[in-house]
C-alpha cells in the first residue's frame, strides 16, 4: 500500500540519515507536547554549541554583540527560568 509516510517521509529520513542527522521518534521527543512544534530546549542547546564564544564576545566593546547575547540571556530565562 502506497502511504505518504512509505514514499516521502521514509525517503528523506533515510536521505537524511545518510548526510549524518539523527532521526527521533515523535514519541521520543523531549517538548511538552504535540502543539510545540518547535523543540525550544534543543534549540537553545543547539545555540550554545553553535555559539560557544558568544558571551565571551559580549565583553567587548561591540553593542551589536552585547545587545544580541542579552537578548538570549532572556530568552532562556524566560523559557526555562529554573534552568
Amino acid at each position: 500500500m502506497f502511504t505518504e509516510k512509505a514514499l516521502i517521509e521514509n525517503y528523506i529520513v533515510k536521505q537524511l540519515q545518510e548526510r549524518g542527522w539523527e532521526f527521533v521518534p515523535t514519541d521520543e521527543l523531549k517538548r511538552e507536547g504535540y502543539k510545540e512544534p518547535l523543540l525550544i530546549q534543543n534549540l537553545i542547546r543547539a545555540i550554545e554549541r553553535i555559539n560557544k564564544d558568544l558571551f565571551r564576545l559580549a565583553m567587548t566593546p561591540s553593542p551589536v554583540i552585547a545587545s544580541a547575547a542579552s537578548r538570549y540571556a532572556h530568552a532562556k530565562q524566560s523559557h526555562f527560568p529554573h534552568e
